[in-house]
């Protein structure tokens, strides 16, 4: 077969192959444009007819004919393409005579070689320039419905190899797409082939078999892993740490399971932790799920809804119109009326307060004072039901105040600013008095600015909210029998329920004069008489002997305090280095359960927590009537179930409800109910931007500047935004999900079923995604 030297300029080239393509509009010019290497590579690849007569072969140079030994091989041929992926038609028969010039192929330089190797590597089969510029959609499209992480961290580089390779060598192609995501040349010869692959089928090449996930190794011995499991969920969060879990392994697991290994290390407890679902994250105010949900909690939460929910009915509200804050008046019936909500919370600042962010180029970093300062206590309220949201005075009241009596003057707002110090002659930290005192001015304030009208505290659930006063009903001021130091408490009625005939009759805490002895116990007067004497004047008991009382009914000694009440009122404390000899974290069954059944053992983990809650949850109150399931188990959990002592009320209730106004509390671990709270986040980014830590005057005054900053509208998004996690908890959303749906519907005053149902449907398919739903 007669071969052509390809040694000729483009232009030449193209006229000569244009005319053995098979293709009509082909012409020199355009032939002309392609790269020498592509029509080079092209016409290697071609195998044509040999020629029937000498007189059709190209001539030979007559030094080339001369030099050329007879006995020379020809040089060996270019394997012809199949049928299917050449371009170029079958060959003419050899029986007739062929016009076509035959392309003859010379030796091949580095450069041609390089592009052999490529064009048998990567574009074997295309005779022509593929339309690069398609085949990238096309793997854009596959892209957007890939279904494997293998197939998304192929067709990205792909894409972006697709983008390149018309301007470049496919193997330099194929190195950039491959250092777009941080791979090297033995992913650009992977990519190569798959690009190979998908030109000619559509689709990328069959990716292997993932390997099977390793042994887990100790924890996948029986009993190992529940007991590992009932442990942790003992310790209160926060305490889990991994030298924790390895103290508690070494000592405990693999001296039982009686395992090969002596230790593990704390590389192997963190690993253990993840597994767990424990992370390693920084602190950050946030919701206490943990006790979110507890059905104490949630019953209390649905007591909170209903009030606030028939409060809001009676109350002013602010909304926008077209861009315009409009007030909104309520329909009041006869005999009610208008309420204006007030939401208490306290924060604190302090002069020194660092930054969270700076802004700082390379190497600058900002020198910060060691301590942060004098601490800056701020009470306040918020409402919207004013157009500031607070509770303040404009201009002509205050000069009015001014003209008063200074006894008589009013606050010119309902905050409260105290700077603790801690030192002899500083200002107490916050307490119960302080508050109080804040409330009574509050309640003249409110009565002043707005005349008429009824005041609804909303305070969140804390103990400091929770304090009696010095002479309330409470069981920790009371012995069980007459003597002793007691506090005195204020005179009580018997409860109308009383069923041996006392309901109503007035009843005192400490003995008249003259009460004279019994069983040899001296009853001096204005001394408190004691659980057992209490109970006896009511019916229940009959004190029989200095230290015996017996139950009316049947007689039965009954004890003045019962074991488990003890316990409610000491919870134990938690192991939290597995130091105990006790066997609670221990099943019988551990060593014989199957490992199938492992994470079904702890379905009823809750139930082993005491009685007094769960998780570091605080302990029931003494007060009440949850420490046991027996209202009689002893005198002092049958006083605790009394009306009388069970409705006792807070000295801040007290003192707002007498006074004509309501209070409510919010239930406990609910944060977001509360509008106060995103009020201050406000506060604290604001204070923060402007704050120098210059001095203590400064910091102060900034404080006060950046706590009357935030505009009406702003307080009145909060509320809002309140207002929607309330009605994602009435239609029935738990925590997580309330808060979910509350950030998605943000431009919605309320949340309805059917947006709690869109919102669940996509929390649960973000999971599945494994993103995040926070």
């Amino acid at each position: 077969m007669s071969r052509y030297n390809l040694r000729s300029s483009n232009k030449q080239i193209g006229a000569e192959v244009s005319n053995i393509l098979p293709i009509p509009s082909a012409s020199a010019a355009a032939v002309s444009q392609i790269p020498g290497r592509i029509l080079r590579s092209t016409a290697k690849s071609f195998s044509l007819p040999r020629p029937i007569n000498e007189n059709d072969s190209p001539p030979i140079p007559p030094k080339q004919a001369q030099d050329e030994p007879s006995s020379a091989k020809r040089p060996k041929r270019v394997k012809k393409l199949d049928s299917e992926a050449s371009p170029i038609e079958d060959n003419p028969s050899e029986d007739k005579p062929s016009d076509t010039p035959v392309v003859v192929a010379t030796p091949l330089d580095e450069e041609d070689s390089s592009s052999k190797s490529e064009l048998e590597k990567g574009t074997k089969g295309h005779a022509f320039p593929v339309d690069f510029e398609k085949l990238m959609k096309r793997v854009k499209r596959k892209q957007a419905k890939a279904t494997s992480i293998e197939e998304v961290l192929v067709l990205s580089p792909l894409a972006h190899f697709y983008k390149v390779v018309a301007t470049k060598k496919r193997v330099k192609a194929s190195l950039e797409a491959a250092r777009t995501v941080g791979r090297g040349e033995s992913f650009a010869r992977k990519l190569r082939a798959h690009a190979s692959h998908f030109e000619k089928h559509g689709h990328l090449l069959p990716f292997p078999p993932r390997k099977k996930d390793p042994p887990k190794g100790l924890l996948s011995k029986k009993g190992v892993k529940p007991a590992i499991e009932r442990w942790l969920g003992k310790l209160p969060a926060g305490k889990v740490t991994p030298r924790r879990l390895v103290k508690f392994v070494n000592k405990k697991v693999l001296t039982r399971f009686k395992v090969h290994k002596t230790t593990i290390t704390k590389r192997t407890a963190e690993r253990w932790l993840h597994s767990f679902g424990y992370q390693s994250r920084r602190h950050k105010k946030n919701i206490y799920w943990d006790g979110h949900e507890r059905a104490d909690v949630v019953l209390d939460r649905e007591r909170y809804l209903n009030e606030i929910q028939e409060v809001q009915r009676l109350s002013k509200d602010w909304i926008e119109v077209d861009g315009k804050t409009v007030e909104v008046i309520p329909q009041l019936i006869d005999g009610e009326k208008e309420h204006v909500i007030l939401y208490h919370d306290e924060c604190t600042r302090y002069a020194n307060e660092p930054k969270d962010r700076y802004w700082l180029k390379d190497k600058e970093q900002v020198r910060r004072k060691k301590g942060q300062g004098i601490p800056m206590t701020v009470s306040d309220f918020i409402t919207g039901s004013t157009p500031s949201g607070r509770l303040v005075m404009n201009e002509e009241q205050i000069s009015e105040q001014a003209q008063g009596p200074v006894t008589e003057r009013l606050p010119p707002n309902s905050r409260k600013l105290v700077f603790p110090t801690g030192k002899a002659g500083g200002s107490p930290h916050w307490n119960n008095e302080q508050l109080i005192s804040q409330v009574k001015e509050t309640l003249r304030l409110g009565e002043y600015l707005m005349p008429g009208i009824i005041l609804v505290f909303v305070f969140d659930n804390s103990a400091a909210h929770q304090c009696r006063a010095n002479d309330a009903l409470h069981l920790n001021n009371l012995n069980i029998y007459p003597g002793g130091t007691a506090q005195i408490m204020h005179n009580t009625t018997i409860p109308y329920d009383n069923p041996y005939g006392n309901a109503g009759l007035p009843q005192s805490m400490q003995f008249p004069a003259g009460a004279g002895t019994r069983h040899g116990i001296e009853l001096r007067g204005g001394q408190p008489k004691g659980i057992a004497v209490i109970l006896e004047e009511r019916g229940f008991v009959q004190w029989v002997s200095p230290r015996k009382v017996v139950k009316t009914e049947g007689g039965e000694k009954i004890v003045g305090e019962c074991e488990k009440c003890k316990k409610a009122k000491a919870r134990k404390p938690v192991d939290l280095d597995g130091d105990s000899d006790d066997d609670d974290d221990w099943d019988e069954d551990d060593d014989n359960e199957d490992d199938d059944n492992e994470d079904d053992d702890n379905e009823d983990d809750d139930d082993e927590d005491d009685d007094n809650g769960h998780n570091g949850l605080p302990a029931v109150d003494a007060n009440s009537n949850n420490n046991s399931d027996e209202p009689s188990c002893c005198l002092r959990k049958m006083l605790a179930s009394q009306a009388d002592f069970l409705n006792e009320k807070s000295l801040l209730y007290q003192t707002i409800v007498s006074a004509g106004h309501k209070c409510l509390f919010l239930p406990k671990f609910h944060p977001e109910l509360n509008p106060i709270e995103y009020y201050w986040a406000w506060v604290k980014h604001t204070y923060q931007d402007r704050s120098d830590g210059r001095n203590f005057a400064n910091s102060k005054k900034i404080l006060t500047e950046s706590l009357d900053a935030c505009p009406g509208d702003v307080i009145r998004r909060y509320l809002r935004r309140a207002n929607r996690y309330a009605s994602a908890y009435r239609a029935g959303a738990d925590g997580p999900l309330a808060e979910y749906a509350a950030k998605k519907f943000k431009s919605h005053r309320c949340i309805t079923k059917t947006d709690l149902s869109l919102a669940a449907a996509e929390k649960e398919a973000r999971k599945k995604n494994g993103k995040s739903t926070y």
